[in-house]
């Protein structure tokens, strides 16, 4: 049975500690993306890491 999705949907992210967000769809995309801000560069036990805000 196919399911039919609006342009932009809410996603929740529960296991990432995280609320909903409004998701836009894109049934062609290869890849995700996300709209992160408050974005810092880091170094943690010698690895780089990032931060962000969603």
């Amino acid at each position: 049975m196919k399911q039919n999705i609006g342009s932009e949907e809410w996603c929740a992210f529960s296991d990432l500690g995280l609320p909903a967000v409004k998701a836009r769809v894109d049934s062609g995309a290869k890849t995700s993306s996300i709209h992160a801000f408050n974005i810092h560069t880091f170094r943690r036990d010698n690895e780089k890491w990032v931060s962000f805000e969603i």
